[in-house]
């Protein structure tokens, strides 16, 4: 209980008896996590197993003790690629395959000392760049990067005309304001032609009419 109360772990789940016994008991480990359920995989100890949650809970349980890897690898486009160097498993040299790239490129190692590592600067394109490490035995080691586009650039809040100026600089950039400026280009393309599709039906049937009377009399 004083272990609980110092956060050292959790119980999200308990059982209903009266001693409220643990069923899930969670912990940090490490780096990662330690989750302890008192109860058997299968039907042995209880009737979850056949319970629809089951799946559920045991997916969301394997999710909560993956190792957390969000931004670890990732960056904006622009941003260089870096990757720690360890020259007691590792070669010195590597090689990288940009987004789309029919080959390779080398990319050698940069620092001094202890701190030693892979650095690539061309990230202009989005996607996924794969490292191509060699160990010490001989072995391929790839290692994936992705560079993805700032989220910023997709803000749909509106801008300060100020603000914009000043991003846009000395470019040659006109703003239009009001929604006439706007829609010029696009004036008539939303007619509606449903009308005129109704009028020369009409006229066709009128004209099949007509000729039905004419060429009946003559016989």
């Amino acid at each position: 209980e004083d272990a609980l109360k110092k956060g050292s772990f959790s119980i999200p789940v308990r059982m209903t008896d009266a001693d409220r016994t643990p069923a899930i008991v969670d912990n940090a480990f490490g780096k990662g996590r330690v989750m302890l359920v008192t109860t058997a995989a299968d039907g042995d100890w209880s009737n979850w197993p056949i319970n629809f949650t089951y799946n559920v809970v045991v997916q969301e349980i394997a999710r909560h003790l993956s190792r957390r890897t969000t931004g670890s690898g990732t960056g904006p486009v622009g941003m260089p690629l870096r990757y720690n160097l360890d020259p007691a498993v590792h070669e010195l040299q590597a090689m990288i395959t940009p987004p789309e790239a029919d080959e390779a490129v080398p990319v050698e190692q940069t620092g001094d000392g202890a701190d030693l590592y892979f650095q690539y600067e061309d990230t202009s394109a989005r996607g996924f760049y794969k490292l191509q490490l060699t160990k010490r035995d001989g072995q391929n080691e790839n290692v994936l990067f992705a560079a993805n586009i700032d989220p910023g650039e997709g803000r749909l809040a509106r801008v300060d005309e100020e603000d914009l100026k000043s991003q846009l600089g000395d470019a040659n950039v006109v703003i239009a304001k009001g929604h006439a400026s706007l829609s010029a280009e696009t004036a008539g393309t939303r007619a509606e032609f449903w009308k005129s599709v109704l009028i020369a039906l009409v006229i066709v049937l009128c004209c099949e009419q007509f000729l039905a009377w004419t060429f009946g009399r003559r016989r």
